[in-house]
């Protein structure tokens, strides 16, 4: 005969979307998925407890401390905001979540690359363009005899040139 099985719903942690960068008061947030109305009123989310850093092997940086953790419900869509006081000065952070609800745990490790704030776009300034165009005279140069013998070319050293942003 056929066995009918129950489906077993559990709590899902989606992909960490991060909206801050290196340097700022770090800001993200993560979606919840497969969670129903009951779990979603006794669900918590946090940092990790330093037992399971050690277990998946992974350093705890003291930053982590600095996070909350809130859960939003925004338009049926449950998701954890993460914030910090802090600002972060780390360029990676590997953060270990842990969520509870009733019916369970879970931890899943997101490791976290904060790039520098991008740079404004750099400001060409541009040389006045004059009325009349100015035309100097032209002089011929004078001849000159070569000589028998010509010394090897020297090579030439270019400098860089130096660009300046504002």
């Amino acid at each position: 005969g056929l066995v009918a099985t129950g489906l077993v719903q559990a709590l899902g942690l989606g992909e960490i979307s991060v909206s801050s960068d290196l340097n700022q008061r770090f800001s993200a947030s993560i979606p919840l998925t497969e969670i129903n109305a009951e779990d979603l009123e006794t669900v918590t989310v946090s940092v990790a407890p330093n037992e399971a850093f050690d277990r998946a092997g992974i350093d705890r940086a003291e930053y982590l401390s600095s996070l909350n953790f809130e859960i939003k419900n925004d338009r049926g869509s449950p998701r954890v905001v993460i914030s910090s006081v802090e600002i972060a000065r780390e360029p990676v952070l590997n953060l270990l979540v842990q969520a509870r609800w009733s019916g369970g745990k879970i931890l899943r490790d997101y490791t976290i690359l904060l790039d520098p704030p991008t740079l404004a776009a750099p400001v060409i300034v541009k040389a006045p363009v004059t009325a009349k165009p100015v035309v100097a005279p032209v002089v011929a140069a004078p001849v000159v005899a070569a000589p028998a013998k010509l010394a090897p070319p020297v090579a030439a050293v270019v400098a860089p040139k130096a660009e300046f942003y504002e």
